[in-house]
């Protein structure tokens, strides 16, 4: 016996990878099914399905005005894309059976279309919606699921994938080199920071040494010819490690680790687009004391990217399913 009236969305691939910047890609395209359970005979007016984008941004800021304080919102949101078309060839209503209906489409998307942000004060989301339109008397059946979009570019970023030697002395108490193999890394890698410190002075000690990512988050909107920004930074991840200074040691050599978490949930990908740009930051302390027992820290700021993981472009795809019993092909009323 058929489950009650509904319609579903399966996609073939989601996440749905874009290979280059938004001025080079050339786009990609999206597959799926909509499938439909009917278990009585159903007029139906309309099978419509409906891609939209959008890009919002908000925050609030606190003012001080002269009867006293309060903030203000900003907020804004850009509509990216607004597609649709009918899965039914005919414009006229239909008759279906009882029984499992299965209607197969693809959908190009331009490659200048924003991939998937999620930060708290500004996203970018990509929804596929359907609706099935039936007579008068029935309400209608919808169904909508999110497109995650990922960006690799990779031309770019192989140019950035060496290493990286910062050397460098402080106040003549040390001299010191941080190391990075790479300045591209994607969610749940492990970033290895290897550390050669030299004292320069005899009395001096070395505390600790420590690292964490920084994430910057500039949100903008643009209305009425007026422009306003505003930068957010957010700290992810936090390696420590002290070290067993004695006087007697006068080089070290140690290496520290810190995993990058994943992507959506704690950290974004590196992107930029017209109201949200996102970049990252790996911050590096060694902390040491003087003569005088007094603490000093050192600050090391080095840029790096985070990105979708080039193997996972290029060799994670599902394959396209094969035999599938379709009732009636869509009418592309848009498609490329």
């Amino acid at each position: 016996m058929l489950k009650k009236q509904k319609v579903e969305i399966r996609l073939y691939e989601n996440p749905v990878y874009v290979d280059g910047s938004r001025e080079e890609a050339l786009g990609c395209v999206l597959r799926g099914e909509i499938i439909v359970t009917f278990n009585e005979t159903t007029k139906v007016k309309k099978i419509s399905l409906e891609m939209k984008s959008r890009e919002q941004v908000s925050w609030c800021e606190d003012f001080i005005f002269p009867l006293g304080g309060g903030n203000k919102l900003f907020q804004q949101t850009k509509t990216l894309l607004d597609q649709k078309w009918s899965l039914l060839k005919d414009t006229k209503s239909r008759v279906f059976q009882p029984g499992r209906y299965v209607f197969q489409f693809e959908l190009g998307l331009p490659g200048d279309l924003p991939e998937s942000v999620k930060t708290d004060y500004g996203v970018v989301w990509h929804k596929l919606v359907v609706k099935v339109q039936r007579s008068r008397f029935l309400p209608n059946l919808s169904a909508d699921t999110e497109v995650l979009i990922k960006r690799q570019c990779s031309s770019f970023l192989l140019n950035q994938a060496e290493p990286l030697l910062i050397d460098n002395s402080w106040e003549s108490l040390v001299k010191y080199q941080v190391g990075i193999s790479s300045r591209v890394y994607s969610d749940l890698d492990t970033i290895p920071i290897k550390f050669y410190l030299e004292k320069l002075c005899p009395d001096a000690t070395i505390d600790s040494i420590s690292a964490y990512l920084k994430e910057y988050v500039q949100v903008t909107i643009k209305d009425n010819h007026q422009v306003r920004s505003k930068k957010f930074s957010i700290d992810v991840g936090k390696s420590h490690k002290p070290i067993a200074d004695t006087s007697s040691d006068a080089v070290f050599r140690d290496e520290l680790c810190l995993q990058i978490p994943k992507v959506y949930e704690q950290i974004q990908y590196d992107c930029s687009t017209s109201l949200l740009q996102v970049s990252h930051r790996l911050k590096v302390l060694i902390r040491i004391q003087d003569k005088d027992k007094k603490y000093h820290t050192i600050y090391i700021g080095i840029p790096i990217k985070i990105a979708c993981r080039m193997d996972e472009f290029y060799y994670s795809l599902p394959p396209y399913p094969g035999n599938m019993q379709v009732d009636s092909p869509p009418c592309y009323d848009t498609l490329l």
